[in-house]
């Protein structure tokens, strides 16, 4: 018989997967690392640019407030601004000469907010909450400022802290003449009342503050975006289609929670990947939040990705040219070799193995030209110890039924030929056919487990003919079972022994067979409910299955016979194990190699 190779066991097909395998994976591999490396740099890059704009807008924030800060408290504590704004607060019917004259001074005070940029307009409003005078545009006299929710929280402030100045939160500027009323922030510094020295009841210079030509000059590229909030809302927000609402709540939850570094990742091909670092500010504690996309680093994997998958191509080419230079050069001597063994499979010992190849070649051609010259001189024993062995085998195998048993048979069949049951008899010849087709005549010795069990069954049935269907019986094994070899005849001598020991004097009786996976082994367990047997007895029964070699031609289907034959085959760990109690029934567990 002519041995053919299938192409996937070919030498020449695992080289070329393998050599596959190895480049695919160090170009993956290699790849992968490339993708990682500059991902991280690219981050880190990233992450050390945006901390320093951060880190530079809260320096000029800084910078700034403190200015303004400080022309703000110029501006409050000067003599004039007290006198004009005390006057004020104390005089109802006013004296217009008197208030001229503090007008002009406050006027003059206000003129000192022009060394501060960005500031839109500035008020101060009295104690009772009403504008007194204004610095830009022009307030409605009758806006009580006290009354409105924004200023109340920085009255509320006032009382739990002590600063020179405060920031409100975005809040309508509805206050102005002229009708321009969008959002705005403050800073609002006290007025102490000079004359009454009451430090509840103070005045207050109100700052409209433009924070976006700050923040908008200094971020030094356009793909990072600036953002301010106060830990309860957003000041300040970037005008980027880049950074979604949803997106904006996620950093606002990142910073309820004090992160300062973060990655907010994009959904679907409309949100990107943002890189978020926030610092804060010394003079107000304002959050200044970084945001950056990382859309450069999406398009950087996919180069590497693009790389990756190129490579793999040309990969290919050159592993299939590589694979086509080595089977010259080492299979075709291999396949030279694989031809001369199937010649000698077909019974051809005339062949000739390649010569001038290499070491390993040669070391093969030689123990094969060895194997012919033991294969001659031993095929003629080989031929007759077969012969002998055949005919005991046959021998045995004939022997395997019990004459007792066929004699019950045949009474049985006799009896109910005598009552006319002929449907009876045609299951019992049937089975009792099919018993002796099997042990007679099958050659092997080995058999599927399933085959094994059916002839148990047949066994258990014809059984069932003499008493009376009295035998109740189950049988389980799962399919992924079904096709492991065991030796023949192994079960049906136990359940011989079962019936004849077991159920005597019984009325009824059931028997089980289960079939379970031990790790790589199976164990057959045969259960039956009859009368047990003594302890000492089944401690004698399992040392006798442990150590007794002698194999019993008398009483070949017995128990120990079958424990025998199984560790002949198998080993000392393989065999048959008793567990039983007096009247409460006996188990007996057959352990068996795990072979398909």
């Amino acid at each position: 018989m002519t041995i053919r190779m299938k192409k996937r066991n070919t030498m020449e097909f695992k080289m070329k997967t393998y050599f596959s395998i190895v480049f695919f994976i160090l170009i993956i591999v290699f790849g992968l690392i490339i993708m990682q490396y500059s991902s991280k740099r690219y981050q880190d890059q990233s992450y050390q640019y945006l901390r320093n704009t951060v880190e530079l807008n809260i320096r000029l924030l800084d910078k700034y407030f403190s200015s303004l800060q400080n022309v703000a408290m110029l501006i409050v504590s000067g003599q004039d601004v007290r006198t004009a704004v005390a006057y004020r607060n104390q005089h109802k019917d006013i004296d217009y000469s008197i208030e001229l004259y503090n007008q002009r001074n406050a006027d003059e005070a206000l003129q000192h907010l022009k060394t501060v940029p960005y500031i839109k307009n500035a008020v101060i409003i009295g104690s009772d909450g009403k504008a007194l005078y204004s610095y830009k545009e022009h307030v409605n006299e009758n806006y009580n400022f006290g009354k409105q929710e924004w200023f109340k929280q920085i009255k509320n402030m006032e009382e739990t802290s002590i600063r020179n100045s405060y920031f409100t939160g975005f809040h309508p500027s509805d206050y102005l003449v002229n009708g321009k009323g969008a959002d705005t922030i403050s800073m609002v510094t006290p007025v102490q009342n000079k004359l009454a020295f009451d430090f509840k009841n103070n005045s207050y210079l109100i700052c409209d503050v433009d924070l976006s030509p700050l923040l908008l000059a200094n971020t030094g590229r356009e793909e990072v975006q600036l953002a301010i909030n106060n830990g309860t809302e957003w000041i300040h927000l970037p005008e980027s289609k880049e950074v979604s609402n949803s997106q904006l709540n996620k950093i606002k939850n990142k910073l309820d929670h004090g992160e300062d570094y973060f990655v907010i990742k994009g959904k679907g091909s409309k949100e990107q990947d943002l890189l978020v670092v926030t610092a804060t500010t010394d003079t107000d504690g304002w959050n200044i939040v970084g945001i950056k996309s990382l859309k450069d680093l999406q398009d950087t994997k996919f180069t590497v990705l693009l790389f990756i998958i190129g490579t793999l191509l040309v990969s290919g080419v050159i592993i299939t040219f590589i694979s086509g230079i080595l089977s010259k050069t080492i299979l075709n001597p291999v396949n030279q070799l694989v031809r001369s063994f199937n010649r000698i499979t077909i019974g051809d010992y005339a062949v000739s193995f390649p010569e001038n190849s290499t070491e390993e070649i040669a070391v093969l051609s030689k123990t094969a030209e060895n194997m012919i010259q033991n294969l001659l001189r031993l095929s003629d024993k080989l031929l007759q110890e077969e012969k002998k062995l055949s005919e005991a085998q046959l021998r045995e195998l004939q022997n395997q039924i019990n004459p007792h048993f066929l004699n019950n048979v045949l009474q049985s069949i006799k009896a109910l030929a005598v009552n006319g049951e002929a449907e009876k008899i045609s299951k019992v010849t049937t089975l009792l056919g099919k018993m002796l087709s099997y042990s007679v005549y099958q050659p092997y010795e080995k058999v599927p487990l399933e085959t094994e069990l059916q002839y148990t069954e047949h066994y258990i049935l014809i059984q069932n003919v003499r008493f009376e269907d009295r035998i109740f019986y189950s049988i389980d094994c799962d399919q992924e079972l079904a096709d492991i070899m065991v030796p023949k005849l192994i079960i049906q001598p136990i359940v011989e022994n079962a019936l004849k020991h077991g159920f005597k004097n019984r009325e009824t009786g059931f028997l089980t067979i289960n079939v379970e996976r031990d790790e790589s082994d199976i164990c057959i367990i045969i259960t039956d409910n009859g009368s047990g047997m003594e302890e000492g007895l089944v401690s004698k029964m399992n040392e006798e299955f442990a150590y007794k070699n002698s194999y019993s031609p008398q009483r070949s289907i017995g128990l120990l016979n079958v424990n025998q034959r199984i560790r002949s085959e198998f080993g000392a760990s393989y065999g048959l194990k008793l567990i039983s109690r007096n009247n409460k029934g006996t188990s007996v567990i057959i352990t068996l190699p795990s072979i398909s």
